[in-house]
């Protein structure tokens, strides 16, 4: 299961606006194998390796900084996160996640480009975070909030 968002996904949500301080996870680059570490853990990396050993580092966000970033409501609608067997778009079975915003009705409330679909909660998610943030609906210092 995959709970942290890669160095390049992490910098796209970063370049659409959202705080690098959000995400808890540090990536550590040692010469091309990756560290993925959080709070005090990175320190004690740093001191392991004696600043000697690694050529960069960056800050990712995991699912649970994803979740606390996307709004729980939108207008009427509400953040809704589903198991999902079944690909909704392609009729086709498949293990995975659904996220979107639904009505008090459960319908839709942004239509089929609303929903993102992955086998992986944490893409899923990003994938929401950023048409969030494109279509404005959560205010970041780039973007204002249309709710």
């Amino acid at each position: 299961m995959k709970t942290t968002l890669t160095p390049e996904e992490s910098q796209r949500l970063i370049d659409l606006g959202v705080d690098p301080k959000m995400a808890s996870t540090t990536c550590i680059n040692f010469n091309g194998t990756y560290a993925y570490v959080s709070g005090e853990e990175s320190e004690t990396v740093r001191d392991c390796v004696n600043d000697q050993y690694y050529t960069e580092e960056c800050r990712c966000f995991s699912i649970a900084d994803i979740l606390s970033i996307l709004p729980k409501e939108i207008e009427d609608s509400n953040l809704d996160i589903i198991s999902t067997q079944v690909d909704i778009k392609n009729h086709k079975k498949v293990s995975g996640w659904m996220v979107t915003y639904t009505d008090n009705y459960n319908d839709l409330a942004f239509g089929d480009e609303s929903v993102f679909q992955s086998s992986e909660l944490i893409d899923a998610l990003n994938k929401l975070a950023i048409w969030c943030l494109e279509n404005g609906h959560f205010k970041t210092e780039r973007y204002e909030c249309k709710t």
